[in-house]
């Protein structure tokens, strides 16, 4: 019996689907494949609308922006949502370009009167006509969870108009949230309130142009204290994942200090400067980790150096290893009631760090020898004999794998088996 139209498999649908998606140059369903099957409809919409990223200002995301704006069905396939505000900034020429490319894209989805109309609008509204419009679609957008936005272009009261529209249609169903602003200009992610369903939280906080500026740096300090911290623990017994990055001159130790415990906190990474402006005091962050190793199973410890851009590769080793080690030093003096118990309640399988000294990372390593399967060494490799010693360790087979190995991080490894990342070009002999 001949296979019919709707007797086709999901898998199918969705290869057909895929490729579909592949080779049609603007991303657009050609109208004659539009009621060929609901099932093959939904896929392709999921395809090319589940995940939408704005980045920068383009035709496709004119045209991307028009569908959602104006249909709440496909607006309703998006499950992530990625926003750059950057481009929304016209203060130098760079930027200014970019507007006119945005303007330009305005242009061409406007009808012929329209665009008439709007011809004679001035440049530096083109911004505020785009925002109006991404906020209408973001409304429809009521099945999103996953909200990545960076609010470095707007001012204040567009980033809390912004927000106020994305805890409205995303609120109910967001499981994640991303935002990378300065500490200077958190008051508008006061705006979201408390959002029911979150357990995955990343903040980055961004530099200050007015670095060095000493009344900037009190202002950044108070609101940690007043408002990131609060903000924070207003997810204390619902986050699963915590990220802190942070390229500002703020110091972080008395938010390691005051924040949680979480105890559901599954996964946690710290990508920020260990210098002594930046973390003052080591032991607040040894004391946060310390206080959910009982819960966590990933966590992910990568220093920065600021200026690092600027300085020669022998000066940037020196002083990642001299911020590093103390920090190194603070995570060894927490140790549980006893050494036996401590290691049992471990329940880390996966630890991306700096070796920095290696005594002092193989003391704290050897403290998850049955739970550890992933082991991530970001400045340096091992010699043979650091090798044996991490084997003695552990007293199970140990792997030596690099990116170039195309393998995934997370992939899985046994009980009875380590796998030790190390950089690209560099591996143990």
């Amino acid at each position: 019996m001949p296979t019919t139209v709707p007797n086709l498999p999901a898998e199918l649908w969705l290869a057909i689907a895929t490729e579909l998606a592949s080779i049609l140059e603007d991303g657009r369903l050609p109208r004659k494949y539009m009621a060929i099957h609901r099932s093959f409809l939904v896929l392709y919409l999921d395809l090319e609308y589940r995940d939408i990223r704005w980045t920068k200002p383009c035709n496709g995301m004119m045209r991307q922006l028009g569908q959602l704006e104006s249909d709440p069905t496909i607006a309703s396939r998006v499950r992530s949502f990625q926003l750059s505000t950057w481009f929304f900034v016209n203060r130098n020429q760079v930027q200014l370009s970019m507007l006119q490319e945005l303007y330009s894209a305005i242009l061409l989805h406007l009808s012929t009167y329209a665009r008439d109309a709007v011809k004679t609008t001035e440049l530096t509204s083109t911004a505020k006509l785009f925002l109006d419009r991404m906020i209408l679609a973001m409304h429809n957008m009521r099945n999103v969870v996953d909200f990545r936005v960076e609010l470095g272009g707007l001012a204040v009261v567009d980033s809390r108009r912004l927000l106020e529209a994305s805890r409205e249609a995303f609120g109910p169903n967001l499981r994640r949230l991303s935002v990378k602003t300065s500490a200077l200009r958190f008051d508008p992610l006061l705006s979201l309130g408390r959002l029911k369903h979150l357990n995955q939280l990343e903040l980055d906080f961004d530099h200050e142009v007015e670095v060095g500026n000493r009344l900037v740096e009190k202002t950044e300090a108070k609101t940690l204290q007043r408002k990131v911290i609060p903000f924070l623990n207003r997810y204390r017994h619902s986050l699963r994942a915590l990220t802190i990055v942070s390229h500002s001159t703020v110091d972080l130790a008395p938010l390691f200090r005051s924040i949680g415990p979480f105890p559901l906190l599954r996964r946690f990474s710290a990508d920020i400067c260990l210098s002594r402006g930046r973390l003052s005091d080591p032991e607040a962050l040894a004391q946060f980790i310390h206080t959910h190793q009982s819960s966590l199973v990933h966590l992910s410890l990568q220093p920065r150096v600021p200026g690092e851009n600027l300085l020669t590769d022998e000066e940037l080793a020196r002083q990642h290893l001299n911020s590093w080690i103390p920090v190194q030093q603070a995570l060894l003096k927490h140790r549980g009631g006893g050494g036996h118990d401590d290691v049992e309640q471990c329940s880390l399988r996966s630890l991306c760090t700096p070796v920095g000294d290696f005594d002092l990372c193989l003391e704290f390593i050897s403290r998850f020898p049955h739970s550890l399967r992933h082991l991530s060494l970001t400045d340096s490799s091992l010699d043979s004999t650091q090798l044996e010693k991490l084997r003695k360790v552990f007293q199970k087979e140990v792997t030596i794998l690099t990116r170039a190995d195309g393998k995934d991080l997370d992939s899985r490894s046994g009980r009875d088996s380590l796998q030790v990342w190390v950089p690209s070009n560099l591996r143990s002999r």
